[in-house]
């Protein structure tokens, strides 16, 4: 059954078509209010929070549209007003990996470590509307006429965007590689 069938059924009384939407989007939703920018306690909360408020507001949902775009839209407003009140350094979180105990195993996680190490860094120095197109695109895997709705912008400006994302995150990416082999 399509998410919007789903919304459908959960605007006519049903709880458990609303428990499988959430069920089906919570990953996907999560992945995008983490790439906000937003600590693991604070995404699975801002999860909870969003989907109450789409529940909430289940009403005013119109069936033409896609459901994801409407509720990715929700996340992003609460997403900002979130940001906005909080101070960024003091939530800023580092995660550990276990590293195991064989040699070549070893070297192998060292290098994933630094490589999403980089990759994490330089996707946090994104401005702030490059990450989000970025994010919606790859993590959401919405479509660029999708990620235009949530993001209030013309379909030419999502491209433009997303394509000057990449450009930033490849450069810095590769410069930060460089000074990480010496070759800086």
């Amino acid at each position: 059954m399509e998410n919007e069938e789903l919304m459908l059924l959960v605007q006519s009384g049903d709880i458990k078509a609303f428990e499988f939407l959430y069920e089906r989007l919570k990953v996907s939703l999560y992945n995008y209010i983490r790439h906000c920018g937003v600590s693991e306690q604070q995404g699975i909360e801002l999860v909870q929070d969003v989907m109450f408020k789409a529940y909430e507001k289940r009403m005013l949902y119109r069936s033409e549209y896609k459901l994801t775009t409407w509720i990715w839209t929700i996340a992003r407003n609460q997403t900002i007003d979130l940001l906005r009140k909080r101070d960024p350094l003091k939530f800023a979180e580092t995660e550990e990996v276990e590293i195991s105990s064989g040699e070549s195993e070893m070297e192998v996680l060292i290098d994933d470590k630094i490589e999403r190490a980089v990759l994490e860094k330089c996707f946090k120095n994104l401005l702030p509307q490059y990450s989000e197109a970025l994010s919606l695109r790859v993590y959401s895997e919405m479509s660029y006429e999708e990620i235009a709705e949530v993001m209030n912008k013309s379909l030419s400006s999502v491209k433009a965007l997303i394509n000057k994302a990449k450009k930033a995150l490849r450069d810095c990416v590769n410069e930060c590689m460089g000074e990480a082999n010496g070759s800086k």
